[in-house]
């Protein structure tokens, strides 16, 4: 174990004596070993010794600390790569910060807090999912962005406002290249209108381009069979694409209970 661990460990210890960790506040609170322990460990653990609790979370995956009126994230060094989703939601947290001890999550809601700027995040390279909607970002640093986002809601902050949408919308596609899904709506790139366009443009040729490709008019049936399989195999290939972003969009909706706005 690192230093680092054994002094949170002793940490551990410490808020394990001065606090109650079944005793809820209403004031705003900094997250705490104790707290992480109160909403992620079963009630026994506050006869566990300090080795058992250590290792009990170190096999989290869903850490859950939403509503919990949170307003500084801290204390997360004890918890594991094991760790993929994490729930802040409806908490009064004002900044996105120690969260790189976190490295391997994929899903991270920080919805309803008080945040005013996207930071802090680069270092997570596998989130996947994104909800900072219902926040107080005024302006977007797109570059703080991880490109490994699939899914991205910032609904409901000064940001997204209606005035200059289009143009926020399209920057932050063009600067996610994996993105599926912002603020409730599929995305939609230039390059599938492309392939949909080479299609139609295929199919649209005249005979006369076809003639201009071989001397011998006998070629002419075997050369549009061919453009014909071509479109066929673009179509297919875009086909196959578009099944496989829906049906990972899907994946994550239906894991994390992501509602959809029709």
């Amino acid at each position: 174990m690192t230093a680092e661990r054994i002094d949170m460990t002793e940490e551990l210890g410490s808020h394990l004596e001065k606090f109650n960790i079944f005793k809820d506040s209403s004031k705003p609170v900094r997250l705490s070993l104790h707290l992480i322990v109160k909403r992620n460990l079963p009630p026994e653990a506050e006869k566990w010794s300090q080795e058992e609790i250590v290792n009990a979370l170190n096999e989290i995956t869903h850490l859950r600390l939403d509503r919990e009126n949170i307003y500084e994230i801290d204390s997360l060094e004890l918890l594991g790569d094991k760790v993929k989703n994490v729930y802040l939601q409806q908490n009064s947290i004002q900044q996105i910060q120690n969260l790189e001890c976190l490295k391997c999550i994929k899903f991270l809601s920080l919805a309803g807090n008080c945040i005013k700027v996207v930071e802090n995040l680069l270092g997570l390279n596998h989130l996947r999912v994104l909800d900072l909607s219902d926040n107080q970002i005024q302006i977007l640093h797109i570059e703080e962005l991880p490109n490994s986002l699939i899914i991205l809601n910032l609904e409901n902050n000064p940001c997204t406002e209606k005035t200059g949408y289009s143009q926020y919308r399209e920057k932050v596609i063009q600067h996610l290249p994996e993105l599926l899904q912002l603020d409730g709506e599929d995305v939609r790139r230039p390059e599938d209108d492309e392939d949909e366009e080479t299609i139609e443009s295929d199919d649209e040729k005249p005979a006369s381009f076809i003639s201009l490709q071989s001397d011998d008019s006998e070629d002419i049936p075997s050369l549009t069979s061919a453009m014909l399989m071509r479109s066929q195999d673009r179509l297919e290939s875009c086909q196959r694409r578009h099944k496989r972003h829906t049906a990972e969009l899907e994946e994550f909706r239906l894991k994390h209970k992501i509602l959809i706005k029709k």
